[in-house]
């Protein structure tokens, strides 16, 4: 696995600091999102203080429109080598993969959750990472 990649955009939301396959993004843009095409499934998609002119995440799917994802800002776009990508404990794994979450990327000192938008959806209209 040490030849492996896979591009991460690293954003932050709530606080807190993500990762997703950058394939599954169409765009980041500073725009107003739609309110009814929110990625349904994350937790900071339900705080009260998320404001509509907050950066978003604009998701490839099958739709009519694409899903948005609010967050607070962009961080990078990283090459992230395989072996450095740590999986949650046997365990654990079963039920954080039902939420879209496959691992956590450690960077700069700064600890990413990774996701997959497609496991949050249910894989229905999603381009998906990993495997069900």
């Amino acid at each position: 696995m040490d030849g492996l990649t896979v591009a991460l955009l690293l954003f932050r939301a709530q606080g807190l600091y993500y990762g997703v396959p950058a394939f599954q993004v169409l765009r980041s843009a500073h725009e107003p999102w739609d309110p009814e095409r929110i990625l349904p499934g994350l937790p900071w998609t339900l705080a009260q203080d998320v404001k509509r002119e907050n950066t978003g995440l604009f998701l490839h799917t099958t739709g009519e429109k694409p899903y948005s994802v609010p967050i607070e800002g962009m961080e990078d776009v990283v090459d992230a080598s395989l072996s450095r990508i740590r999986p949650f404990p046997d365990w654990l794994e079963p039920c954080v993969l039902l939420r879209g979450v496959w691992g956590v990327f450690l960077r700069n000192g700064r600890l990413y959750i990774l996701l997959d938008f497609a496991r949050v959806l249910g894989q229905k209209d999603c381009h998906g990472f990993i495997g069900t």
